[in-house]
């Protein structure tokens, strides 16, 4: 099962087992990490539906960068809607307290070897002042923001958008569940 973007988020979703990231990797993608939630998650509804969406994007003369930040802003309005104010949209996190879990989400669009488009999106979550990720189906593992530079998990996946900060909220999870 997965989790696009015009499901809905209710409280058995959210993960509550602090053993839950140990047990099978596979289980869940840097979405669900991030957000931590036990289902794949995806920042949009339909992966073909994107998919062509972009190619019209670019096929209409916007540059890969230009479509990058649309597609970024997108997603944070899809996240926005359907997390509430679970997510809180910030600058940046160096004014927040590392008591506080903060999201870094970017995108990824290029064309690969065979010149085929490539999009993909990226999360990256502060949990006690340390930042961790999970890349697809790989265990959780620690990182560096990297907020200067591309974040490259290999192949095409070089992550290159703006960086969009998401404060979490615990007390609107409370509030709204």
């Amino acid at each position: 099962m997965a989790i696009y973007s015009d499901s809905v988020i209710t409280k058995d979703l959210f993960n509550n087992d602090p053993n839950f990231w140990d047990d099978d990797p596979a289980e869940c993608n840097c979405g669900s990490y991030a957000l931590n939630i036990v289902e794949w998650y995806y920042p949009y509804e339909d992966r073909e539906m994107r998919d062509d969406w972009i190619e019209s994007m670019l096929a209409n003369g916007f540059t890969m960068e230009e479509a990058r930040e649309e597609i970024l802003s997108e997603d944070v309005y899809n996240m926005e809607a359907q997390f509430g104010d679970y997510l809180v949209p910030i600058d940046s996190p160096d004014n927040i307290p590392n008591e506080v879990e903060v999201i870094a989400y970017r995108v990824s669009l290029a064309y690969d070897a065979w010149d085929c488009l490539y999009y993909d999106f990226h999360f990256k979550v502060r949990r006690g002042g340390y930042w961790s990720e999970k890349c697809g189906m790989s265990e959780v593992r620690s990182c560096a923001l990297q907020a200067d530079e591309t974040w490259d998990n290999g192949d095409y996946l070089q992550y290159n958008s703006t960086i969009q900060y998401f404060a979490i909220n615990p007390l609107a999870y409370k509030e709204v569940f």
